[in-house]
Order: C-alpha cells, then sequence, then structure tokens
C-alpha cells in the first residue's frame, strides 16, 4: 500500500478538531476506522475515511431530501449547477436577483424591515 493513500492520525486529528490523540483513536474505533501504527508513527487509510464520509452523506440526502440518488450523483461528478437545481440553489446571477426581489408576505418580515431600514 501507497503512503499517500494513508492518513496521519494528526492529519485525522486536525480535521475533526480534536486536540488529544486518544479522542481521536475512540472516534475511529467507534465509526470502524483502523489505525495501524509504523514506526512512531500512526495511520489509516484514506479509503476508509472517505467510506464513512459517504454512507454519513447518504444518510443525510435520504432523510433530507426526496432524490437523494440524483444528488449525490451530481456531487461525485462535480456538476455544481445541477447540485444547485436538485437542492433548489439559485445558481446564476440572474436567479440571485430574482430570489432577492421576491415580494414580502409576511407582515412580522415587513415589520422586521421597516424597523431596519428606519435605524
Amino acid at each position: 500500500m501507497r503512503k499517500d493513500k494513508m492518513l496521519e492520525i494528526k492529519e485525522l486529528m486536525e480535521m475533526l478538531g480534536y486536540t488529544d490523540e486518544r479522542s481521536v483513536r475512540t472516534w475511529c474505533k467507534n465509526h470502524k476506522i483502523p489505525l495501524m501504527g509504523l514506526g512512531k508513527r500512526t495511520y489509516t487509510f484514506e479509503i476508509f475515511l472517505q467510506r464513512f464520509l459517504d454512507d454519513e452523506l447518504k444518510s443525510f440526502l435520504k432523510s433530507n431530501y426526496e432524490n437523494p440518488a440524483e444528488i449525490l450523483n451530481a456531487i461525485h461528478s462535480d456538476d455544481k449547477i445541477g447540485l444547485a437545481k436538485l437542492v433548489d440553489a439559485p445558481v446564476t446571477k440572474e436567479a440571485k436577483r430574482i430570489y432577492r426581489n421576491k415580494e414580502i408576505r409576511s407582515k412580522a418580515a415587513k415589520d422586521f424591515l421597516t424597523n431596519l431600514k428606519s435605524a
């Protein structure tokens, strides 16, 4: 196995926001990500971390969107425009302009904007 496919525990610690290596070891154990010692350093294979992230993303998409397979495909193919359409996000300046100029229907929102403008 090539070293460029491995991730040092210190890098993983930084990614996860931990300051203690023991916490990262516990996190890896809980999420079934193997760690192995190589000399004085500890590594994991990036493929295990990527697999965990993919599973988390699939789970999130299934619970929040009607078309998780299409969204996942757009993410993997790096189709930003298709992804934005699938998650209803404006992508062009024209779309942003139309989105911003929508009429405000809520009385609370109108009052808030009035107070904000008068301040």
